[in-house]
């Protein structure tokens, strides 16, 4: 059942062939955990789906994060149903999903298996609330800032855009993705502009403010006006850079074969944090 999306997304053979085999064991083993995570899954509000995948995995005696890979996959023919109902095409929805492709590989690489890990980060696509337009993917949030400026406040409905990790981070290509989402959500233009704001390390102020201003990354972090910073003791996105999660060991044996690895491993090593910045940016039918 799976195969035909995952071929359609390009997933390499090696994955195909594991979690094909994962399909027949939880169909064999959970199928009635499955229709119900499915049921919630496109169900508003409920992540009972996340409870039911661990006993999915449990009762198939498969690696959990193969398993939330096959389910999002199984899902992916009534969500393209749900396209074709609102009249979307079918270059949207493959793009979209493409998103599956790009956590695909970062399992790969942080946990060693072809799997899927922030299964709960893809309610939104299987709802119909987020989508990639070029190369970001934007949703619908709640201003979480007191206020920028007299223009908005918190609560405000404002477009939150993100970036997936499959390529080059190319400021046109950012600029022609902001203006398809001016044209998508014509719903939320504010006097003839869209409100787009990105909450991202990439645009952690205390990390990038001083990084080359020649480079993809420090191009894309002054697309916006950093509005928010925060600190993050964790470090939690140091597995975006490095494909290992944060420790001091991992720290100390980070490679420093580009410049934005030698920049996190200086500021990491002089004190500072990794963190999120928010920032945000007015796109209207001239940019």
């Amino acid at each position: 059942m799976i195969e035909p999306i995952a071929r359609k997304l390009n997933f390499p053979d090696e994955s195909i062939n594991c979690l094909v085999e994962c399909e027949r064991k939880m169909v064999a083993k959970a199928a009635e955990e499955l229709c119900r995570a499915e049921k919630s899954l496109f169900t508003p509000e409920d992540f009972e789906f996340m409870t039911l995948l661990v006993q999915i995995a449990e009762k198939s005696g498969e690696n959990r994060y193969v398993c939330d890979m096959v389910f999002l996959l199984r899902a992916a023919a009534p969500l393209y149903d749900k396209y074709v109902e609102k009249g979307y095409t079918d270059e949207l929805f493959y793009h979209t999903m493409s998103d599956l492709r790009v956590k695909l590989f970062e399992c790969k690489e942080v946990n060693g298996v072809w799997g899927m890990e922030p299964t709960s980060w893809f309610k939104k696509y299987y709802m119909l609330e987020r989508f990639r337009l070029g190369r970001m993917q934007y949703d619908k949030k709640e201003f979480p800032i007191d206020k920028y400026k007299d223009i908005l406040k918190m609560g405000d409905t404002i477009i939150s855009c993100h970036i997936p990790s499959d390529g080059p981070l190319l400021v046109e290509d950012v600029k022609e993705s902001l203006r398809m989402a001016y044209r998508f959500f014509p719903e939320e233009h504010r006097d003839g502009k869209l409100a787009v704001c990105c909450f991202s390390w990439l645009l952690f102020a205390p990390l990038l403010q001083d990084y080359n201003e020649n480079s993809n990354i420090k191009k894309f972090y002054n697309l916006f006006e950093n509005i928010e910073n925060w600190e993050d003791e964790s470090n939690a996105n140091f597995w975006h850079v490095f494909g290992v999660r944060y420790s001091p060991e991992a720290l100390e044996n980070a490679p420093g074969d580009n410049s934005l690895r030698r920049a996190i491993v200086s500021h990491l090593k002089n004190g500072g944090t990794m963190g999120n910045g928010a920032g945000i940016i007015f796109v209207d039918e001239n940019y």
